[in-house]
C-alpha cells in the first residue's frame, strides 16, 4: 500500500529488537485499555490507521471495541511473529523518509514516534498524518524526557503549531481523565492529544465540547511524574559526582583540557562554525 520506495533500508532511529516489543506490549495495553474508550466516547472511527504501531497493540484495542478497519506501519526491525494484528493488515517502512498510503482513515494515531524521527522529517510526518485522516491521536515525548533514540524531544506547543498549518485544532481531554491513574506509564499521561481538522467539529459535538475546553496555556504542562524522573536523575548525578575519586578525576582530565583548549579556541577565532584541526580532537 506504500507507495513511496525511497527507503530500502531500516532506519536508525526506529532500531529496536524483538525483547523491547515484548516488554513494551503490557504497558502499552494497559495505555490502550483505558484511553480507546475514552476516545470513542468523542468520537467513532470506522477505522483506524498507526503510524508507528510496533506490533500493533493499540490497533488490536480498536479491534476490540468494534473498529475492525485497521492497518499499522513501522519499521524494518519489527518482529512479525509478535503482531497483535493480521499480517495483511501491517507494512514495514522507514518513518523517517515520507509514507504515501493510497486511501483515507476515521482516525491516525501516533504515539511516541515522532521524537524518534530526526527533526527534518518532523513536517512530513505531521503532513501524512493529516492527510490520512481528519482526527489523529499523537503523543511525543517533551524536551529532556530522556529515552532512547531520542532525536527531537518538543514541547506539545511545537506540534499544535505544526498540526495548526493544516488546520487542525488541539483537544487536551485525555490527559484531563488519566492525569492521576498510575496503571498509565507516565508519557501517555503527559503527551497524549487529539488534534481533529477544524471544519468537522461541528458535526462531532463531544469533539467539539472537548475543544472548547481547551485553552493554549495549558499544552505544555508538565506531568509531576516526569519532573520526578528528572529531579531523580539529577539528585543522581550529584551523588555520583560526590562518589568521585581523586583517580577518577585524573582519568577525566584530558577530555576536560581538550574541551577547554577548543572552546577557547573558537572564542579566539571568532567563528564557532570552524572545526579545530585533527590535532585538536
Amino acid at each position: 500500500m506504500v507507495m513511496d520506495t525511497t527507503a530500502d533500508q531500516p532506519s536508525s532511529y526506529l532500531t529496536q529488537d524483538a525483547r523491547f516489543f515484548q516488554q513494551r506490549d503490557d504497558f502499552t495495553r494497559a495505555a490502550a485499555e483505558r484511553i480507546v474508550p475514552l476516545l470513542l466516547e468523542l468520537y467513532s472511527p470506522k477505522s483506524v490507521i498507526d503510524l508507528g504501531c510496533g506490533v500493533g497493540t493499540w490497533l488490536s484495542v480498536f479491534q476490540g471495541h468494534g473498529v475492525h478497519e485497521v492497518h499499522g506501519i513501522d519499521g524494518w526491525e519489527v518482529d512479525t511473529s509478535l503482531l497483535q494484528i493480521a499480517p495483511k493488515d501491517f507494512e514495514k517502512h522507514d518513518l523517517s523518509h515520507k509514507v504515501a498510503v493510497g486511501r483515507h482513515y476515521d482516525l491516525a494515531i501516533s504515539l511516541e514516534v515522532a521524537e524518534h524521527l530526526p527533526p527534518r522529517s518532523a513536517g512530513d510526518f505531521v503532513k501524512t498524518l493529516v492527510d490520512l485522516a481528519p482526527v489523529v491521536l499523537f503523543s511525543a515525548a517533551i524536551p529532556n524526557q530522556g529515552g532512547i533514540n531520542h532525536v527531537n524531544e518538543q514541547w506539545p506547543q511545537y506540534w499544535a503549531e505544526m498540526f495548526g498549518g493544516h488546520n487542525y485544532v488541539a483537544i487536551d481531554t485525555i490527559r484531563r481523565q488519566i492525569w492521576r491513574d498510575a496503571s498509565i506509564k507516565g508519557w501517555y499521561r503527559q503527551n497524549i492529544f487529539m488534534f481533529s481538522r477544524s471544519d468537522i467539529l461541528e458535526g462531532h459535538p463531544a469533539l467539539r465540547d472537548a475543544y472548547k475546553q481547551t485553552w493554549p496555556e495549558q499544552l505544555d504542562l508538565v506531568h509531576p511524574q516526569i519532573f520526578s524522573w528528572k529531579q531523580s536523575d539529577h539528585q543522581r548525578e550529584i551523588i555520583r559526582a560526590r562518589q568521585l575519586t581523586l583517580a577518577d578525576v585524573v582519568r577525566m582530565l584530558p577530555e576536560l583540557i581538550r574541551r577547554s583548549i577548543v572552546s577557547r579556541w573558537k572564542r579566539l577565532r571568532g567563528a564557532t562554525d570552524v572545526k579545530p584541526s585533527s590535532g585538536m580532537r
